[in-house]
C-alpha cells in the first residue's frame, strides 16, 4: 500500500510570480521610444500644438544634452515602468523611495518631458485594456458579455454613443399675405424622437 504524503502549510501557500528585471543600468537609455515620443510631445505642447520637426533626430536626445529635461534616474525608472514594471518594482530595482516618483510627478512642469512620458504610460495602459476588452467582447456564450460588447461598439461607432450627434432640419418659408410679409418657421423632428416643434410668428 503506498504511503499517503502530508503535505505542510509551506507547500500549500500561493507563490507570487517572481519580478524579473535587466540591470537598472541598462535602463539609462535616453533614446527609448518613451523618452523620444515624451520630448516630442513636450516641444509640440510649448510650440502651441505644432509638431516641431526640425532638429529632432537622435542626437537631440542624448545623455549630454540638456534639453531633455530628465535626470538619469529618471529615465531608468520611466523605462522600467514602460517595461512593465510596477512603482513597487521599479523603486525597488533603483533603491528609491517610494515617494520619489510621486515627487516628481508633482515638481515636474505639465508640459514638460517627464510628464509627457507619464501620459504616455497612461496611454499605453489605456490601450492595452481596450485590447483585453475588445478580446472579451469577441468571446461567444456568455450573456454577460452583451454590456462589454456595448463599449466597445460605442468605442468604435459614435452613433451608438449617448452624446451621438442628432440630425435635426430647420424649414423657412416666407408668404406674402395682401403684400404683407408672413414669416412661417417650422422646425422638423429629431430623428429618432417623437417630438415636434413649429413656431409661428
Amino acid at each position: 500500500m503506498a504511503k499517503v504524503r502530508k503535505t505542510t502549510n509551506k507547500e500549500l501557500a500561493v507563490r507570487e510570480p517572481e519580478v524579473t528585471w535587466k540591470n537598472p543600468e541598462e535602463y539609462v537609455d535616453f533614446t527609448s521610444a518613451l523618452i523620444r515620443l515624451g520630448v516630442f510631445m513636450s516641444n509640440k505642447a510649448k510650440n502651441g500644438g505644432k509638431a516641431i520637426t526640425d532638429g529632432t533626430d537622435d542626437a537631440m536626445y542624448g545623455i549630454e544634452n540638456q534639453a531633455v529635461e530628465l535626470t538619469s534616474q529618471q529615465v531608468q525608472y520611466l523605462n522600467m515602468r514602460m517595461d512593465g514594471l510596477s512603482t513597487k518594482d521599479a523603486c525597488k530595482g533603483l533603491q528609491l523611495d517610494m515617494a520619489m516618483p510621486l515627487l516628481w510627478e508633482e515638481t515636474a512642469d505639465k508640459d514638460g518631458v517627464y510628464a509627457c512620458c507619464l501620459k504616455v504610460l497612461e496611454q499605453v495602459k489605456a490601450k492595452q485594456l481596450e485590447d483585453f476588452v475588445i478580446d472579451k467582447a469577441m468571446v461567444d456564450g456568455d450573456w454577460r458579455r452583451d454590456t462589454v460588447r456595448m463599449f466597445v461598439m460605442k468605442r468604435f461607432m459614435p452613433e451608438y454613443r449617448e452624446n451621438a450627434p442628432q440630425s435635426t432640419s430647420a424649414v423657412q418659408v416666407n408668404i406674402s399675405v395682401a403684400n404683407q410679409p408672413f414669416e412661417v418657421v417650422t422646425e422638423t423632428k429629431v430623428a429618432g424622437s417623437d417630438n415636434e416643434a413649429c413656431t409661428n410668428g
